[in-house]
């Protein structure tokens, strides 16, 4: 590959997983350039320190919160020639799309694990450093397809917002065999996709599966499984993530929607926002969607959530588990490992519990319980609740309860 460019050594880079490693801690950016330069001429490539510093320049913000770019006319597409085991121990952080499919934008993390209370903020602490800055590596969703197995996904986690989802995530993530990826962004990505442009149902499908796979992708030594924690509207596209993952167990959590609307009131969810979730999945008009009191709309939103897993309930008995807020953290630490398959020995369980007494989404704080004031600050709200989701919340109630006595009954089986 003597004479190669430096677009070639960036290809290069994402296929040659020792060179990723050697390049990536190196955190100095001009101990870097040097590093890429002289790791460039070892491998047969001609690059210039003035080409990895533009590389560093023009992605010096990082990706995260830019929309994947459109490929111009003249601008070079996503890269299609990896092998089928390039970017081992990347992981893909956005999607994008470009010339009529899904796109794929990846960062290297080394061997950091998803500890923080969400996806994002993994991404966030590595996506800056130089090494992702000057070798951005971006391919076509279609791609996935050949990359082999990643780990088993041992369980989804979906929910009816602020439920204790990212309690739930954090809890299990102290388990350092778990790998727990906290609402990712590419997942939503290809839940999304069909909406985008004329995509056959299949191919969508196995964008979603390629995607999760990649994220699945070895990484850790130590890491057994993947638990994806899914953001809160994607539990009504569950039809499709059971159809494409018909063996994963997965969990909802619901929650006293005066306590759950309480949370809204204060600062909204963007997942939940008006113009976020198509109107005919809340059963409203285009209209209803914006002109309703923000917390009608909530509730209505509440209960579509409810529904859809209920539905997925009927679909695939068995395989779903219905928890309230209430039942948490114990059930953390019995019933939902033991759900997704999960068999914490006590040094594991004393580091779950010691997760679950922080603040899920401030874990560097005590967790402080504060549904009884959430439940005065929307008592008004009280009987629009019990009209609007009140009979969501009944089924989920019954359904928790059932599980609840076929689990004793199984318990006390000879």
């Amino acid at each position: 590959m003597a004479g190669g460019d430096f677009a070639d050594f960036v290809r290069h880079v994402g296929e040659a997983s020792a060179l990723a490693a050697e390049l990536r801690p190196i955190l100095d950016r001009d101990a870097f350039v040097a590093a890429a330069v002289a790791a460039a001429a070892r491998h047969g490539f001609t690059v210039a320190p003035s080409e990895v510093e533009a590389a560093m320049a023009g992605n010096r913000h990082g990706w995260l919160m830019q929309t994947a770019p459109l490929a111009r006319s003249g601008e070079p597409g996503p890269i299609e020639a990896l092998s089928p085991r390039a970017l081992a121990g990347w992981t893909p952080f956005r999607t994008g799309w470009a010339d009529g499919t899904l796109t794929l934008d990846w960062c290297h993390l080394g061997e950091r694990r998803f500890t923080d209370p969400f996806f994002f903020q993994t991404i966030a602490m590595a996506i800056g450093h130089p090494f992702n800055a000057a070798f951005q590596q971006r391919t076509r969703a279609d791609a996935l397809a050949d990359r082999p197995p990643g780990l088993p996904v041992a369980g989804f986690i979906f929910h009816m917002a602020r439920c204790g989802s990212t309690l739930c995530a954090q809890t299990l993530a102290a388990d350092a065999g778990s790998r727990v990826l906290s609402e990712p962004g590419p997942l939503r990505g290809a839940l999304e996709a069909e909406s985008f442009g004329r995509v056959e149902p299949a191919r969508a499908d196995a964008w979603l599966a390629g995607i999760l796979n990649a994220l699945a992708g070895p990484r850790c030594p130590e890491e057994r499984r993947v638990v994806v924690k899914f953001m809160a509207a994607d539990v009504l596209a569950l039809d499709r993530i059971q159809r494409v993952f018909p063996a994963v167990p997965w969990l909802f959590l619901y929650r006293d929607p005066l306590e759950i609307l309480a949370s809204q009131r204060r600062r909204g969810g963007a997942d939940t926002q008006p113009g976020q979730i198509p109107p005919e999945a809340l059963g409203l008009t285009p209209a209803e969607v914006h002109t309703l009191p923000p917390e009608l709309y909530q509730l209505h939103v509440m209960a579509a959530l409810g529904r859809a897993a209920l539905d997925g309930l009927s679909r695939a008995p068995g395989r779903g588990l219905v928890l309230r807020y209430d039942d948490l953290p114990e059930a953390l630490f019995d019933r939902v490992p033991a759900h997704f398959g999960l068999r914490p020995g006590p040094a594991i369980l004393a580091a779950m519990r010691a997760a679950a007494g922080r603040d899920a989404k401030a874990p560097d704080t005590a967790f402080r319980p504060d549904g009884d004031a959430k439940r005065r600050e929307a008592a008004p709200w009280r009987e629009a609740v019990e009209t609007i989701a009140g009979p969501v919340i009944a089924a989920l109630d019954a359904a928790r309860a059932a599980a609840a006595e076929g689990e004793a009954t199984q318990g006390n089986s000879p």
